[in-house]
């Protein structure tokens, strides 16, 4: 257990972050290394918390000082008003005009081969119903839909992060 607690000691995460070969970054404002990548749906990052070389720990994140914690209460109240819920009408008769929405997402052939990902027809997000979460509305090609609860970014966080 006590090899977990390790810090990086190779630094070679901090070397890659700085190679603009290399899909590494470091994000200041949450202290943490990512892989970054691009898809048809935009910009996306997968935190790093581990060395791929040493296995030591990367710096903790500040990603639980800038964000919210979903609250169970509110996310059990959104499950109960959305439960039964299988189409974007049907979510709009329940939670009303949504706040955003987003463009139709396509993407490519091979993608979908690679990862099962799905065309998005429309998204939806509903910013007014919770404190803690927003929620993400998402339908598909094929008519079904998913439904996220997402994080909200604290208001001291939004100047912070910019």
């Amino acid at each position: 257990m006590r090899d977990i607690m390790r810090r990086c000691s190779c630094n070679i995460v901090k070397l890659w972050a700085k190679d603009p070969r290399i899909p590494i970054e470091f994000d200041k404002k949450l202290n943490e290394y990512s892989i970054v990548y691009r898809d048809p749906s935009g910009n996306h990052s997968l935190p790093l918390h581990h060395c791929p070389q040493c296995g030591g720990r990367l710096p903790k994140s500040r990603r639980d000082e800038l964000f919210f914690k979903p609250s169970r209460s509110e996310c059990r109240r959104l499950d109960r008003l959305l439960r039964g819920v299988q189409s974007v009408d049907a979510v709009v008769k329940v939670l009303g005009r949504p706040d955003k929405r987003y463009r139709a997402i396509r993407f490519p052939a091979r993608e979908k081969a690679i990862y099962g990902y799905q065309d998005i027809k429309r998204s939806l997000i509903y910013f007014r119903l919770a404190k803690t979460v927003d929620v993400d509305v998402q339908e598909y090609d094929d008519g079904k839909i998913g439904i996220s609860y997402v994080p909200k970014l604290k208001s001291a966080s939004r100047r912070q992060l910019g």
